[in-house]
């Protein structure tokens, strides 16, 4: 039986993030994606209307209903809405019969990437889920709120992560970080676990910008990697591949900013005529 893989995160109705993006990650890498939706979001690629969490009531039997048909492979938490959410998501998370076990990667969302804030208080959902993860990826802005370091270098972020990795007891990898004497063509992800520490350069796709996304891709990649048995190094470096194919893929599929063309990346591109009437 194909294994599944659970994101528990937002609903952006442009696909340029949160559940839809997730589901596409996860089935991609050959994993059964299932979705419980814990805030709701109106958004376009070019600009954020409002967002509200999902009652607390039905994101609990959106998550008994997933258990129903037995415990995940992973679990990729992204954005949750409210602090009663992120503590009933917690709950889950720590209770050995509920999801299994099943190694969580937690992306600590704190505003979309269209200008909303999607998170009432960040540091204390962090905070309620965060020790549940193997993994936490917060971007350079994430991990600056977060740690109170001001992250502009890939020192200041392995501060950064150092702190928050003492915080939660787990691993913490600051993303988007521009690599010493870079030209402009390559980033790095700065990686902290245990007593480890390390920068994992990457080249960026030439022409890309900012895509819209990138972020819950390289989570849920994280997510599938950790699942299978990859460590924290391993699964991030897995991660920065995958994300880097999904942004030459990127389009103007909106009015906005680019995100990535699914259709594209899954070679669905031309395939109309195959469609039958």
């Amino acid at each position: 039986m194909t294994e599944r893989a659970l994101t528990i995160a937002g609903f952006d109705p442009s696909a340029g993030a949160g559940v839809l993006l997730d589901a596409f990650a996860f089935a991609s890498l050959g994993q059964a994606p299932c979705a419980c939706v814990a805030s709701l979001t109106a958004q376009s690629s070019g600009s954020f209307r409002s967002a509200s969490p999902v009652d607390g009531h039905i994101l609990a039997e959106q998550i008994a209903a997933v258990l129903d048909d037995g415990a995940p492979a992973c679990v990729k938490v992204g954005v949750v809405g409210s602090v009663g959410n992120a503590e009933l998501v917690a709950e889950r998370l720590g209770d050995p019969e509920s999801l299994g076990g099943a190694p969580t990667v937690l992306d600590p969302i704190v505003a979309s990437s269209t200008g909303g804030r999607l998170a009432e208080d960040a540091a204390a959902v962090a905070d309620a889920l965060a020790a549940f993860a193997e993994l936490v990826t917060p971007n350079a802005a994430e991990a600056a709120l977060l740690s109170g370091v001001d992250v502009r270098d890939v020192d200041s972020a392995a501060r950064a992560a150092e702190t928050l990795a003492e915080r939660w007891g787990t691993a913490v990898v600051v993303t988007g970080i521009a690599a010493a004497a870079s030209d402009g063509t390559v980033a790095a992800d700065v990686l902290v676990y245990g007593a480890g520490r390390e920068v994992l350069v990457h080249e960026l796709v030439e022409g890309a910008g900012d895509v819209r996304g990138t972020g819950c891709l390289f989570s849920s990649t994280c997510a599938v990697a950790i699942g299978r048995g990859y460590d924290a190094a391993s699964a991030v470096a897995s991660a920065q591949g995958f994300v880097a194919e999904a942004v030459r893929c990127a389009a103007r599929v909106g009015r906005g900013r680019l995100q990535v063309d699914l259709a594209v990346l899954m070679g669905a591109a031309g395939r109309e005529d195959q469609v039958e009437p």
